[in-house]
């Protein structure tokens, strides 16, 4: 089949041909120049170089060799693009770094992030030597190494990395290939994604290949232009809705980082989504955003959201995330009782108390009196239920204190029921549980402390079934069924 242009026309293809080579094991050298040979050797007599590939490119020897002679291996370790591009290394030939890869490369416990750095190093230097090392490195490493290496180059020297892939036939790779336009994407996006619409890579059927390429250029432009990558999305969904038949999480990713970018036109552009999944997620991540700058103010946005549903959803959110700061827990449940929604309000309260008491149960026992009867048993229930996980004694002081009513009882049952290996005896517990005044409630925890107790001591069960004498007959001879028979 007639090969066709490389951008923007066809097909893809990268030199990923893996040749012999051999190992020899060394310990860090420093190389030093021999100027009589016009050539560095190590300082230690250990055989050089450590690893030899096929083809050897002979270059010559420039006056800023001479600066090397007093690196380590080691210490080129240390540098990365970054800082190689702001300091004094960019000194380094490319002769000094092929041996100190070498050498790092037949170190079985060498760092292959530093090795990639130094290659990406190496590519500012003479990119077709740094492309043709990588390329014939053992396979798990130049996987690593060649989408790091072809995403740089193609961003900041396209046409020479053009012209190396353009004379290769092996670009089946799905990381390779995403590697390329991802570094495409950085010089020209929409380019980029004009190249995969229009590409056949060899095979008209590989949908599946053109989507996923789709959604790595995508969210790679999102990082850069989130805005202009959403509109494109959008447009491209109408003309070409076969490429785009799955985007939910692809439009969330993009308008995610749309929200780091632009807050507020991220805030009309959910807004303005109608009810669903997506926008439940989309705000939910809006008012995380807004919390980490400012808890306070997350809540009132979300309180000014004029449609109930996302009113609802979103504070709901809010709510946790302000109630795990330091505002106290008194403001916080004053704010709450003021809405006006009782099903929010109530919604609402049931969020502050599990992270409020979680936060700090002892300060949000010390206002409980505060709350309305209404959320009384809203906030007893999760706060005890914490509580006596963290800090039985304390829990159970407290409990005691409580008048009776819902919510003593709902404190009683969660202490019995989730506090029963506090009791020295299951049958104390079984009289205390006795002393809660709501049936269902009484018969719940009189059943909590049965069910375990009857797991080891069955015959223990039918005693304390003797104790509950506040539960009906039916009741009774109920739980009586439950104990296994041993």
């Amino acid at each position: 089949m007639k090969k066709k242009p490389l951008l923007c026309a066809g097909s893809i293809s990268a030199l990923l041909v893996l040749t012999g080579g051999y190992f020899v094991n060394q310990k860090d050298i420093t190389l030093q120049l021999d100027k009589a040979n016009n050539k560095y050797t190590p300082a230690s007599e250990h055989t050089p170089p450590a690893f030899i590939t096929p083809s050897q490119l002979s270059r010559k020897k420039t006056s800023n060799d001479i600066h090397d002679q007093n690196l380590t291996c080691t210490q080129l370790t240390h540098i990365s693009l970054s800082n190689w591009q702001n300091s004094t290394y960019q000194h380094l030939s490319s002769d000094l770094l092929e041996k100190c890869l070498s050498q790092l490369i037949a170190d079985e416990s060498a760092n292959v992030a530093a090795i990639t750095q130094l290659i990406l190093v190496w590519s500012e230097i003479d990119l077709l030597q740094a492309l043709n090392f990588a390329s014939h490195l053992p396979s798990p490493m130049t996987n690593y190494i060649m989408p790091s290496l072809i995403e740089h180059a193609m961003a900041t020297n396209p046409s020479a990395m053009h012209d190396w892939l353009s004379g290769s036939d092996n670009f089946d790779s799905f990381e390779i290939r995403e590697a390329y336009y991802r570094g495409l994407t950085k010089i020209d996006p929409e380019g980029a994604l004009y190249d995969i619409i229009t590409n056949g890579f060899g095979n008209e059927d590989n949908m599946e290949m053109k989507k996923r390429l789709l959604s790595a250029v995508l969210e790679e432009w999102s990082k850069i232009d989130a805005k202009k990558a959403f509109n494109w999305l959008v447009q491209q969904k109408n003309e070409n809705n076969h490429l785009f038949d799955v985007t939910e999480d692809l439009e969330i990713s993009l308008l995610f980082n749309l929200i780091e970018q632009n807050d507020q036109l991220a805030e009309t552009t959910i807004l303005t989504l109608p009810p669903s999944p997506k926008k439940t997620r989309l705000l939910q991540y809006f008012v995380k955003f807004m919390s980490e700058l400012d808890p306070h103010m997350a809540m009132q946005w979300a309180q000014s959201i004029s449609e109930s549903n996302s009113r609802h959803i979103v504070m709901n959110s809010a709510i946790q995330y302000w109630a795990q700061g330091d505002t106290s827990s008194q403001e916080i449940i004053e704010f709450i009782q003021a809405e006006q929604d009782k099903a929010l309000r109530n919604a609402l309260m049931e969020e502050a108390a599990i992270s409020l008491g979680d936060r700090n149960s002892a300060e949000l026992a010390s206002i409980f009196h505060r709350f309305s009867e209404e959320h009384k048993p809203i906030v007893v229930d999760k706060l005890t239920r914490t509580w006596i996980n963290k800090d039985y004694t304390a829990a159970s002081e407290w409990i005691s204190t409580l008048s009776s009513g819902l919510a003593r009882d709902i404190a009683v049952k969660n202490m019995v029921s989730l506090g029963l290996r506090n009791f020295n005896d299951a049958a104390n517990a079984v009289v205390v549980a006795q002393t809660i005044e709501d049936s269902s409630l009484r018969y719940e925890a009189s059943k909590d402390i049965l069910l375990t107790v009857a797991h080891d001591n069955p015959q223990q069960a039918h005693i304390l079934i003797g104790e509950m004498s506040k539960l009906s007959k039916e009741e009774l001879d109920y739980l009586a069924t439950l104990i296994p028979n041993h």
